[in-house]
């Protein structure tokens, strides 16, 4: 063929076999000879994870019979490490979050202890903090 391009995007699923990463493209397949029930997927490997994107450009060219593959790639790694990262993501969301709310409620509090006459020393006092903080609550 002529150098024919394909605008398809790629979905590609690797993971770490020893030191190499092997891929899967499962958009490409074909049926195998040993009969129905069985598919063939085209695989690759590359050396390096960020070398991933060109292999499977070079595994979809041949599976294609196209000179050059110029689609995007999109990755994605089945290793329970990635779920490790992903719930630490959560994690720290949810520590953000809980942060924020007890900023909001440090604030209510000063507020709440000076409208009842309190002053921003005595709430510092109460509360444990400097006037810096306190004021910085109030502002």
């Amino acid at each position: 063929m002529t150098a024919a391009t394909v605008a398809q995007t790629l979905d590609v699923v690797t993971y770490l076999d020893g030191k190499w990463w092997t891929f899967e493209i499962p958009s490409l397949t074909t049926d195998s000879p040993r009969g129905a029930g069985h598919r063939i997927v085209a695989m690759g490997s590359a050396k390096r994870f960020k070398d991933i994107a060109a292999a499977a450009r070079d595994v979809a060219a041949l599976w294609l019979d196209l000179d050059d593959y110029h689609g995007d790639v999109v990755v994605t790694v089945r290793d329970e490490a990635v779920d490790l990262w992903g719930e630490s993501n959560t994690l720290e969301e949810q520590a953000r979050q809980q942060v924020r709310e007890a900023a909001r409620k440090r604030r209510e509090a000063v507020l709440s202890l000076i409208a009842k006459g309190a002053s921003q020393s005595d709430a510092a006092a109460v509360f444990g903090v400097s006037v810096q903080r306190v004021s910085q609550l109030v502002h």
